[in-house]
């Protein structure tokens, strides 16, 4: 009566046409199965109707009873059923499955209405493998991380390893690898899973990137230090003969072209050496002594005022600033922050630096009233090469060097930096800086100054 049912139930085509069609559609539809088979009821007996995979029991006839081994009680329980070592699982009975070492069997109960017309599984040889399996070697590295899961309960994800894989012994592979608690019913922890992912080509192009970028920072500062010498005998040159009587006007100026050009070549050079230092030589190298930053702050202010005739420049500084820095970089850091300020802000707005005393450590707060800086710009606004406005849209000729050399010194002090910018609030620049440098022996309690 079964058998009459389930020909009702897959309609008048075909059968042995029919399934194995709809067998290969299942299997391409999943990347990690391997065989799909489906047993078709007739009476109390589960007969291999048709199966992508395993054909050899489709004609041998396999079958076997309902209640009896895998199918069998997935047709007699009416409810799915799933097993991880299925070649060595008592329940499987058919020996081909064993044989060809299927690991993963998953099958599902056939309804027709109440009536169980059959079962369909699936199996793969792929999935449930050991990690150990796919990474000889990968054990004693991911034996913590599988210990911490099981008594945690709690996912670990991203851990990157490296070790030779099996189908590509004695070469090394980058892996990275998600790994997970299986709960049974009850929510117990009753093992772990995990998804490893070999990355080594992506390990190998980050790889590339990194010497590439590499070559070119070196050859940035070589180029640099090569630069400084013939530029150096040019300003020299110039400035000699500005100094000369008699100099023809036309010639004074053109000379005096070619000195700010020098200069302004000067200045490129030297934060292309800042930068190549900074990215490859362990940071821009400082040397603190007894420094006062209000007298400092307000020297770099003239200097700016010299350079930017009309700007109005305001500096506000109430407290103690007496400290141990490096002058000559912290009157670079604020004439960059200044220039900053000057080049990105409206000509009739102030530009202010207000200094603040907090103890052992000393602010620098440095304002302009120009747009805000966009959003999706102010994350990398310290990296090299970087710019506050969006395409080429800047108002300088500069290399975009200045605030990643600000961050360097900061930090070359134990300091840091920080920028905010809104509409109607402007931007602001704040840099902290200690004191005293770790280790210092000079005095905690200077003089006002």
């Amino acid at each position: 009566m079964a058998s009459v049912g389930t020909e009702a139930a897959l309609g008048t085509e075909d059968l042995d046409s029919f399934l194995p069609k709809l067998l290969r559609v299942m299997l391409e539809s999943t990347e990690a199965v391997d065989s799909v088979s489906l047993l078709m009821r007739e009476g109390d007996v589960l007969r291999v109707r048709a199966s992508v995979g395993l054909e050899e029991e489709v004609t041998s006839g396999f079958r076997l009873r309902v209640g009896e081994g895998f199918s069998g009680r997935i047709a007699a329980e009416q409810r799915p059923l799933e097993l991880r070592s299925a070649a060595t699982d008592p329940l499987v009975r058919s020996e081909l499955i064993r044989s060809r070492g299927t690991r993963a069997l998953y099958g599902v109960p056939l309804m027709y209405g109440e009536e169980v017309i059959g079962v369909a599984h699936m199996g793969s040889r792929t999935a449930c493998r050991h990690v150990n399996e796919v990474v000889p070697g990968s054990g004693p590295a991911l034996e913590p991380v599988l210990r911490r899961v099981l008594e945690t309960g709690e996912a670990s994800r991203g851990q990157e390893f490296s070790a030779a894989p099996a189908n590509d012994p004695g070469v090394i592979h980058h892996w990275v690898g998600d790994y997970f608690p299986v709960r049974g019913g009850d929510g117990r922890v009753l093992g772990v899973g995990s998804v490893v992912m070999d990355i080594t080509e992506r390990k190998q192009q980050e790889e590339l990137m990194r010497q590439t970028a590499e070559f070119r920072e070196r050859f940035l500062g070589v180029v640099s230090h090569d630069l400084r010498n013939p530029l150096n005998a040019i300003l020299l040159s110039a400035n000699t003969l500005l100094r000369l009587e008699g100099i023809p006007a036309t010639h004074a100026k053109v000379v005096r072209r070619i000195v700010t050009s020098g200069e302004r070549m000067a200045r490129m050079i030297g934060e292309l050496l800042d930068f190549t230092r900074g990215r490859l030589g362990g940071g821009i190298p400082s040397h603190p002594r007894p420094t006062n930053l209000r007298h400092l702050c307000r020297h770099v202010l003239e200097e700016l005022e010299t350079s930017h005739p009309g700007r109005d420049l305001r500096l506000v500084a109430d407290g103690r600033f007496l400290g141990e820095w490096d002058p000559d970089r912290l009157a670079q850091l604020l004439g960059n922050l200044g220039k900053n300020a000057l080049d990105y802000s409206p000509a009739e707005t102030p530009v202010d630096f207000t200094l603040q005393d907090e103890g052992d450590t000393v602010t620098v707060v440095v304002h302009n009233e120009g747009r805000p800086i966009p959003r999706k710009l102010l994350t990398g606004i310290f990296e090299p090469f970087r710019r506050a406005v969006e395409g080429d849209a800047h108002p300088t000729s500069g290399l975009g060097l200045g605030l990643f050399i600000v961050q360097q010194i900061a930090e070359a002090h134990g300091g840091s930096v920080e920028v905010r910018s809104h509409e109607g609030d402007g931007t602001t620049f704040t840099v902290r800086l200690p004191r005293h440098s770790a280790g210092s022996t000079w005095p905690r309690s200077p003089r006002p100054s």
